[in-house]
Parts: C-alpha cells; structure tokens; sequence
C-alpha cells in the first residue's frame, strides 16, 4: 500500500511465534521474551485455529502477565465455555525502525496504539474475548503494521491506519 501523502507512517511488523501451550508459556524463560510486547491466546481444536484474544506487555514477561488474576479468572471461564479446545500463546516480536529510535514513553503509545488496531481490526470476524478497543480505538498516529509467522487463525497479514490506497492494476 501507498501512502496519499507522505508525511509519518509508523511502519512495524509483528513476527508471531508458533504456538506453545498455556502451561508451557508460564515458564517461558524471562531472557527469550526481552523483545516480545505482544501475545495472543489462541484456541485450538480439531487441527483448526482461532484467535481468542490479544494482549501486549511492558515492563513484565508474557509469562508474568499471564500469571496476573485476571488472566486465571479468563483463562478458567474460557476452559469452562470451550472444553474440548486447548488454548495456546503465540508470541508477538515487535520490529520497527521507529520503535528503536523512540523514547520509552513514546514506545508505550506506540504499543498500547497497536494491540487497539490488532483488536479493532479483528474484534469484528472473530470470537475474540477482548474487552477493550472492540467498538472503538483513541488511535491518532498513522500505522502500517505486517503480521508474519504464525497467522494460521486467520490474522490478518496487513494493516493499515491512516489514508492509503492499493494500487490493484498490476
């Protein structure tokens, strides 16, 4: 995609691990998740994927956040609604030339601005069981994100937020 005009676009990609289960995602090692800032739940069942909810980190490990009460209480109802799925974590590397350059206040905005496009963009086809940023986003930035790795749930490889068009005669 093309930008209209050419002024700032924060371009990221967000390479997606494969999938390990819940129990082995909470002893992940706290050195293999220095540079993850995002993670989605994934639900699997009969050799199908699907994405169950998204999340971002800073601060702490994935394998902390999941550990937090919150997450416990999600993660017993989701077992009780959906008992023949086993539930996974994928972990989401967050690469940019703009994330390395930024303040680490500015790195925040920029994480918290794309796990909200992540759950905007795909609260609408999928079951996710987010609870924010599913109706609306406070985004102000304008954002090209690449999803890479493992999409298999139907993750959208492209996004976009701002104002660009596709040039689809070729």
């Amino acid at each position: 995609m093309e930008r209209v005009w050419q002024e700032e676009v924060y371009k990221v990609e967000i390479e997606w691990s494969n999938p390990i289960s819940y129990d082995d995602a909470l002893n992940v090692s706290l050195e293999k998740l220095e540079e993850v800032y995002f993670y989605k739940i994934i639900g699997e069942y009969s050799d199908s994927y699907s994405l169950m909810y998204i999340g971002k980190v800073y601060d702490q490990a994935v394998s902390e956040r999941l550990k937090n009460k919150d997450h416990q209480v999600k993660r017993a109802q989701w077992q009780t609604e959906h008992p023949r799925t086993k539930f996974c974590i994928s972990f989401g590397q967050l690469k940019s030339k703009h994330f390395d350059e930024e303040t680490e206040k500015w790195k925040r905005k920029v994480v918290d601005d794309i796990e909200s496009l992540l759950i905007y963009s795909h609260s609408d086809h999928m079951k996710l069981k987010n609870s924010k940023s599913i109706w609306s986003h406070s985004i102000l930035l304008e954002y090209q994100v690449l999803n890479t790795g493992f999409i298999k749930e139907k993750m959208i490889e492209e996004l976009a937020y701002g104002l660009f068009y596709k040039d689809t005669r070729f």
